[in-house]
C-alpha cells in the first residue's frame, strides 16, 4: 500500500518504515501534502503505546502574521436620523421575495448600508492582534 501511495501526486507518505504495531508492521500511515512534507519530521513515540505505538508528526508551519484589528463603528457619533431615513427609503421600494432566507439577507444588507452612511468608523487601534 505504501508503494501505491507514493505514486499519488501531491501526497507524501511520512512513515520511515519503523513498526507502528506492537507485533510489527507499519499499520499506521501518515500522509501530508507535498508542500508540508519538505521539512516534516515523523517518528514513533518511545513510550506511548497500546497495541499501536503513538506517532509524532512535526510540520514546519510559520506562525500567522499579526493582524491589525478592523475599524469599528463609532456609535457615539452616529447620525440616527440619517440611519432611519436610509432604512425608510429602502423599505418604500422593497418588494419582499417569497424566500425567507433572501428576505433576511436583504434586511441585513439594508442595515449594513444604512450604518455605512450614518455611522462613522473609528480608526483601528495601534496594537496588533496575534491569532
Amino acid at each position: 500500500m505504501a508503494v501505491l501511495l507514493e505514486d499519488i501526486p501531491h501526497v507524501h507518505l511520512l512513515n520511515t518504515g519503523e513498526a507502528t504495531h506492537t507485533r510489527g508492521g507499519s499499520l499506521d500511515l501518515t500522509l501530508v501534502s507535498s508542500d508540508l512534507a519538505v521539512d516534516a519530521i515523523w517518528q514513533v513515540h518511545p513510550t506511548l503505546t497500546s497495541d499501536h505505538f503513538a506517532t509524532i508528526t512535526s510540520l514546519p508551519v510559520a506562525p500567522p502574521a499579526p493582524l491589525r484589528p478592523p475599524p469599528h463603528w463609532n456609535i457615539r457619533r452616529a447620525d440616527w436620523s440619517r440611519f432611519q431615513a436610509s432604512l425608510d427609503e429602502w423599505w418604500v421600494d422593497y418588494h419582499p421575495p417569497d424566500d425567507l432566507h433572501q428576505q433576511e439577507r436583504d434586511l441585513t444588507e439594508a442595515i449594513q448600508t444604512a450604518a455605512t452612511t450614518a455611522i462613522p468608523k473609528s480608526p483601528p487601534p495601534d496594537k496588533l492582534v496575534v491569532l
